[in-house]
């Protein structure tokens, strides 16, 4: 039993095999891959080991070695539950390890993409995150979540005209009346707050916000 750290400062208390158990473990994986290279479960079963040990470098090596050696497969979809699972226990430099080899094997994925923003921007690493959301956004042109997350960015990393183009892009690609409805009340917080318009921030409320939402409207707009 131990405590490990995240990259948020905190951890948590938790037990783990003892070296020379992973390390037999391991090697009895290997071999099975050797004889079995297209069994995912050994594949899978070797990533829950390192993952459980804390062996998270390995973790990413193993990774790149299954992505390589597993012919049968749906793409990213296969491993990107371990990059989730990393993300939950806040380690989010390990998860972006992980995704680096994803991308390497499949960079076309959007979603592998979108994961690198969620990562980067909980390490406030704004520039890291629109770039890949950019990436993101190039793959799925009419996706409106990632075209809305870049303007999320550019909004964090205080680039606020940038921030107004993509938001009002991602609400043009928004089919979903009911999901619309709520990002163009949270646009409408952008436009009072950020653009100052609060002529315009309390047209948008009363369209799309509730009345103990509509901020803007009370000096009579």
């Amino acid at each position: 039993m131990y405590v490990e750290g995240n990259d948020v400062r905190g951890g948590m208390i938790r037990t783990t095999y003892r070296p020379e158990a992973v390390d037999e473990a391991l090697a009895q994986l290997n071999s099975a891959l050797k004889l079995v290279p297209q069994d995912i479960s050994v594949h899978k079963g070797r990533l829950h080991v390192l993952e459980v040990a804390g062996r998270y470098d390995e973790m990413a090596e193993a990774l790149d070695e299954s992505c390589s050696a597993y012919k049968e497969t749906r793409g990213a979809d296969e491993w990107i539950r371990y990059t989730f699972e990393l993300y939950e226990a806040k380690h989010y430099r390990a998860s972006i390890k992980l995704l680096e080899v994803l991308d390497k094997h499949y960079p076309n994925s959007y979603e592998v993409l979108g994961n690198f923003d969620a990562m980067h921007s909980l390490l406030k690493e704004d520039d890291q995150a629109i770039a890949y959301l950019h990436r993101a956004v190039a793959f799925a042109p009419d996706d409106p979540i990632d075209t809305w997350d870049l303007g999320r960015e550019y909004d964090y990393a205080g680039k606020i005209e940038l921030a107004d183009q993509w938001y009002q892009k991602a609400l043009t690609l928004d089919t979903d009346a009911t999901h619309r409805r709520s990002s163009e009340c949270i646009y409408a917080e952008f436009v009072e707050k950020k653009l100052h318009d609060l002529k315009r921030a309390c047209e948008l409320q009363r369209k799309s916000c509730e009345a103990k939402a509509q901020t803007a409207c009370a000096g009579g707009n």
